[in-house]
């Protein structure tokens, strides 16, 4: 019964937060960048997002996938090292072991996520791209 309860609420609650994300991904870019106004920036997003619907959710798919995988080395070196070196010192080591393979993934994602963005910006704008 506690199954089938996360389930209805997982429907409830996750997809359609998952939909919000996917269709409001850009209302804050229009709304401080593009000067629109609160709602014309929902209204905006929407619209893109409908019609870009393939690049966004590859753009989105490659953040999530990314993001999953750059869990990995962190944890394994977390457990190996606290096994190894102790809680406090194996808890150390594995901040750094974070900050040197973790952050730069996630800044190289986000920069991905971003280029996706702009080529959608770009082709809605009509600027012509020259190959």
């Amino acid at each position: 019964m506690f199954g089938l309860a996360v389930f209805v609420g997982f429907l409830c609650c996750g997809i359609p937060a998952l939909a919000a994300i996917f269709f409001l991904i850009a209302a804050m870019y229009y709304t401080a960048v593009r000067d629109a106004g609160v709602w014309d920036g929902i209204v905006r997003s929407y619209r893109m997002a409908l019609r870009n619907a393939g690049t966004l959710a590859a753009a989105l798919g490659l953040m999530i996938a990314g993001g999953l995988v750059m869990l990995v080395p962190p944890s394994v070196a977390s457990i190996a090292l606290q096994a190894r070196y102790g809680q406090l010192w194996g808890g150390l080591a594995a901040q750094g072991v974070f900050m040197i393979c973790g952050l730069p993934a996630g800044y190289l994602l986000w920069v991905f996520f971003g280029s996706g963005l702009i080529a959608i910006e770009t082709a809605e704008s009509g600027v012509p791209i020259k190959r």
